[in-house]
């Protein structure tokens, strides 16, 4: 125990004490002391864990992004060598179509239709040159007028003869009306919806528009499985597909609609 003695004369002479039992102080300040180094402690070694954090996120940033950068290098190179051959195809097709003897009315066609299919192949490879604008998020729609009688004809020349080799009945009902609008986003879109009506649905298929005052709203029907409602934005992000029989025959990423 720990006893305080105190001790005071007094005026007439002679001495007082006094004792007084400071051993819950003394353990209570003891205590405290303990807890203060503890506390202190735990701070430094709270701050060496962040610190060991903070640097393995460092080079797992730095990490991340020269892997992008190798990616990206990648997809450039990837998409140039791929170009060549697709250049080297649209000058053969280029040269079918002028040749001097001439070709049949059907094979014109053909070349005509396999020249769209090139050009639309080489747009999307181009776009792989651009990787950067879609991993920001940002990309920049070209946006000029055009009539929509142009879109409809490439993508049903593009799957009316897909339709053909499926046995399904496809349709497209054309417009005369000139948008103002980016004419390869709008096609790649139309594209990767027709791509899945061919895949999931039904004859009938349809590619059509609906008028609504200012509006246009590009469409396409088919009597396919559709998708519930607490699907429809689950389709929309990267690497999801929906599971069900069907999916699960066809092949695919679940890119389409992301």
């Amino acid at each position: 125990r720990v006893i305080e003695l105190i001790g005071n004369p007094m005026p007439g002479g002679g001495f007082v004490m006094s004792f007084t039992d400071i051993t819950p102080f003394r353990e209570a300040e003891q205590a405290l002391k303990d807890a203060n180094e503890g506390l202190e402690q735990r701070v430094a070694e709270r701050t060496h864990e962040l610190s060991q954090l903070n640097q393995a996120l460092t080079e797992a940033k730095s990490h991340a992004e020269a892997a992008n950068k190798s990616k990206t290098r990648f997809l450039a190179a990837v998409s140039h060598d791929l170009m060549q051959p697709l250049n080297a195809a649209r000058l053969f097709s280029a040269a079918l179509s002028h040749q001097e003897e001439g070709l049949s009315g059907d094979a014109q066609q053909l070349v005509q239709h396999l020249d769209s299919s090139l050009r639309s192949a080489e747009e999307l490879i181009s776009d792989l040159l651009d990787i950067s604008r879609l991993e920001n998020g940002k990309i920049n729609p070209d946006t000029k007028p055009f009539a929509l009688s142009e879109l409809f004809d490439t993508l049903g020349a593009e799957f009316k003869v897909l339709a053909r080799q499926q046995g399904l009945d496809f349709r497209v009902r054309g417009s005369k009306l000139r948008v103002h609008s980016d004419i390869k986003l709008l096609r790649r879109i139309l594209q990767n919806f027709l791509t899945n009506a061919f895949r999931y649905g039904k004859s009938p298929i349809l590619l059509g528009l609906r008028r609504h005052n200012d509006r246009l709203w590009l469409e396409v029907w088919d009597r396919g499985p559709g998708i519930a409602d607490d699907k429809l934005q689950v389709i929309f992000e990267e690497f999801k597909r929906l599971d069900s029989h069907q999916t699960r025959a066809e092949k695919g990423l679940g890119l389409g609609l992301a």
